[in-house]
């Protein structure tokens, strides 16, 4: 083959190799990407209840024995409650020397024994009654209330629904503004936030006073509304007008 044959190929395939990225495949041509998207307030109806149970003592074993008598008793106000099985479970437990420095000397003066408890409310109605007695009766620390809903699948799937409609309506807006007709949906990812967790309350006011005198306000959360948002981004199909 000639030089000159040789080069007119070459050029050929670099010319081709250089249209191709820039090339629109048929289905890209023939197609449209929305995006759709819904939103709303919720009231809650459920919360997590973070506790913390500790004690110090002059020994490990009166710190650990201290705790465990909190326990135990914890665990009565959660049966009052009829919280019981998966929803009142033990998320840490810690057992530590305690120091303190004097002259410049560090000198441990005892143990100090912690555990710490996630407790789940399905009824609001029965969180004002579980925080006090779980610091009057069992001597808690209340570290963080979250918010959240029982039903959380109900609202997205509502929210999905309403969510493709949006996107439908804009790739239909589309497709008739560019001559064309809205085919069969060929993609679409899927998100969904909030509803659960989303308002937190950390109430360092509910680690206070354990001699809480009889008949003393309850404690009262007002938790708002918790947003749940879903979004999607769909490709349709476009096809001429018939």
């Amino acid at each position: 083959m000639h030089l000159s044959k040789k080069l007119f190929l070459v050029l050929c395939l670099s010319l081709f190799c250089l249209a191709v990225p820039g090339l629109t495949t048929a289905e890209e041509r023939d197609s449209v990407t929305v995006t759709g998207s819904a939103v709303t307030e919720v009231e809650p109806d459920m919360a997590y209840v973070y506790l913390e149970l500790s004690k110090e003592a002059p020994t490990a074993e009166e710190a650990r024995e201290g705790v465990a008598g909190k326990l135990q008793s914890l665990k009565t106000v959660l049966l009052g409650a009829a919280v019981t099985g998966e929803n009142a479970r033990s998320t840490g437990y810690n057992l530590e020397p305690v120091y303190s420095f004097a002259g410049g000397k560090r000198k441990q003066t005892g143990f100090r024994a912690l555990t710490t408890m996630k407790v789940k409310v399905e009824k609001l109605e029965q969180l004002s009654g579980l925080l006090d007695n779980s610091v009057t009766k069992a001597g808690a620390s209340v570290s963080r209330v979250e918010f959240g809903l029982n039903n959380k699948n109900i609202v997205e799937q509502r929210l999905l629904t309403e969510a493709v409609t949006n996107a439908r309506s804009k790739a239909e807006l589309v497709a008739t503004a560019g001559g064309r007709s809205l085919g069969v949906m060929i993609q679409a990812n899927i998100s969904s936030s909030g509803g659960e967790n989303h308002v937190v309350m950390n109430s360092p006011m509910l680690m206070a006073k354990m001699d809480r005198a009889e008949g003393a306000t309850p404690t009262e959360l007002n938790p708002g509304t918790i947003t749940v948002r879903s979004s999607v981004n769909l490709v349709f199909a476009l096809r001429p007008v018939a």
